[in-house]
């Protein structure tokens, strides 16, 4: 499982002629993902650039079964 959490803080203030508009974006957050059993849970990289968040999640290799047949 992987939670993301966050909290924003924005306000966005337009001063315009007679009045006065003062817009408010505010709250925490969080969100969660089931991951696939082949992802290396060890090795998640994240960033955040220009308001967007970046994750990258490698493979795990896939273990190869070994034949112990005797014949």
């Amino acid at each position: 499982m992987l939670t993301i959490s966050g909290e924003r803080k924005m306000q966005n203030d337009n001063k315009i002629n007679r009045y006065h508009l003062i817009e408010s974006f505010n709250g925490k957050f969080s969100r969660r993902f089931n991951l696939p059993e082949n992802v290396d849970k060890e090795n998640i990289d994240a960033s955040f650039i220009d308001g967007v968040l970046l994750l990258a999640m490698p493979k795990v290799e896939a273990k190869k079964k070994q034949n112990n047949d005797c014949n």
